[in-house]
């Protein structure tokens, strides 16, 4: 909450109490039941266009007359087709609200655009606050939120039963999600390979959770920053890096069931640009049987010239990690797998300080990588 100088009173003026925004497009006033049953599509489409009817750019990229649309308190809108967003004009505001798509056969349920690829800094400012959406199921062709711009601040993010929750597209860069929750998803978060218009810089992920699905994180190309996050109950790896940068501070990852691969995976990548840095958090299963492959499986090409991908931990809390045997590199918890050491790549490319795995305290001195 602000306060806002709204009417001369007496002497001075008065001052009052109102949201941080001012009042959006309403989406009922297009038409939309948002009853549950009823398709709201149409509707919503027609609120998106009326705010940003007025919006502008002049001639510094400086935009006028953004807005947001609001859905009704409490309600559910059913989506039976994606919904466009051009991200420097309208956002969304859900209040509390839940857009249904689980009639969706295929695509995005909601894909955020922007009329400035190129300079979005400043411009994508619309409020995204509370988006709760819901897909038809994880095993479908199906997205929950396509990003295809950059420093656009998602807060409270609510997506679940899509085949990818979050994919990245061109023109992705500095945005941030606060508090997401991403879950029962084949992908959570995907970062495409092959994009344009300088995407994948600086993306970060804060606080809030991936839950109960299959992959957590897969990037190829993208630069990641996943801070605080909670990754929990996959059935596979936490983190795919298949080219790029993917950096954890302070993460919890845990399973319930055991999983044949493992929490921490590079699978492709020629150079040290593609990495996997990990400093502080936890890693841990919950079931005492052979519960992963490894901590950390490297498999990049096999004929890789200079330094080759690398993974670090750092201050990393392991617990219950029972790898299945085989391991290339290390034993127990510090398990690496993958390929072996030549030209610089591979398993040499691992290193694991100062961290325990629990069973006395303090660091684990010689069981250590390198």
């Amino acid at each position: 909450m602000v306060l806002r100088w709204i009417a001369w009173v007496g002497v001075g003026f008065a001052l009052f109490a109102s949201p941080a925004w001012a009042s959006g497009v309403l989406v009922r006033q297009h038409g939309a039941r948002c009853d549950g049953v009823t398709d709201d599509s149409i509707a919503i489409k027609a609120a998106i266009t009326a705010a940003g009817a007025y919006c502008y750019s002049d001639s510094s990229h400086q935009m006028h007359n953004q807005s947001y649309i609001e859905l009704p308190n409490g309600s559910t809108c059913k989506i039976n087709s994606g919904l466009q967003f051009n991200a420097a004009c309208v956002g969304l505001v859900s209040n509390g609200a839940t857009l249904d798509a689980t009639a969706l056969n295929s695509g995005a349920a909601i894909t955020v655009n922007t009329s400035q690829p190129q300079s979005p800094f400043g411009e994508n400012t619309p409020p995204w606050d509370g988006v709760h959406v819901i897909g038809p199921g994880a095993t479908t062709n199906t997205i929950g939120l396509l990003v295809q711009t950059g420093a656009v601040i998602f807060n409270r993010l609510n997506v679940s039963n899509f085949g990818v929750g979050v994919q990245f597209g061109a023109n992705t860069f500095l945005d941030r999600f606060e508090a997401p929750m991403i879950w029962n998803c084949t992908t959570a978060v995907n970062f495409a390979g092959g994009l344009t218009g300088n995407a994948g810089e600086n993306i970060t992920f804060h606080g809030g959770s991936i839950f109960g699905s299959n992959v957590g994180f897969q990037n190829n190309g993208g630069e990641l920053n996943i801070d605080g996050v909670s990754i929990d109950g996959l059935s596979d790896a936490a983190v795919v890096n298949l080219e790029g940068a993917v950096r954890l501070n302070n993460t919890h990852i845990e399973y319930f069931a055991p999983i044949k691969t493992s929490p921490l995976e590079i699978e492709s990548g020629c150079n040290a640009w593609t990495f996997i840095d990990v400093n502080g958090g936890l890693i841990q299963s919950d079931t005492g049987t052979t519960n992963i492959r490894s901590t950390i499986d490297i498999r990049p090409p096999s004929i890789c010239g200079g330094s080759g991908p690398w993974i670090s931990l750092q201050k990393v809390f392991f617990a219950g990690l029972n790898p299945g045997p085989g391991c290339a590199r290390g034993a127990g918890c510090t398990c690496v797998t993958g390929t072996a050491p030549a030209s610089g790549t591979g398993i040499g490319q691992v290193v694991i300080t100062s961290s325990t795995d629990g069973s006395g305290g303090g660091t684990m001195g010689a069981a250590h990588l390198p």
